[in-house]
């Protein structure tokens, strides 16, 4: 875009209003399919386990990667242990215990 406008890159990202470490950064994310893959079938085997248990269950496998790469991963494969649901007990055995 520089190239287009023949301006110098300081006056270029000011007037854009970006950063000038921004506009030399190159992005190189990784592919998170192996590991999301992985995470699902962690996950089914073990349905009651939350995130901390199947980070240490991906490192014990060899997954080098950190906790905010696997909980990027787990959030955005909606895998949220479902909360249980407190059984209530019946009111119909309600007796006074002093007469």
């Amino acid at each position: 875009m520089r190239e287009q406008l023949e301006a110098d890159e300081r006056p270029a990202c000011w007037w854009l209003g970006v950063n000038r470490t921004l506009f030399h950064r190159r992005l190189c994310r990784r592919d998170d399919e192996s590991l999301r893959l992985r995470l699902i079938a962690l996950a089914i085997d073990h349905h009651r386990y939350g995130l901390p248990r199947l980070t240490v269950l991906l490192r014990r496998e060899g997954f080098a990667d950190n906790r905010k790469r696997i909980h990027r991963v787990y959030v955005g494969a909606s895998l949220q242990v479902q909360k249980r649901v407190k059984r209530k007990l019946s009111r119909l055995a309600e007796v006074p215990l002093m007469p």
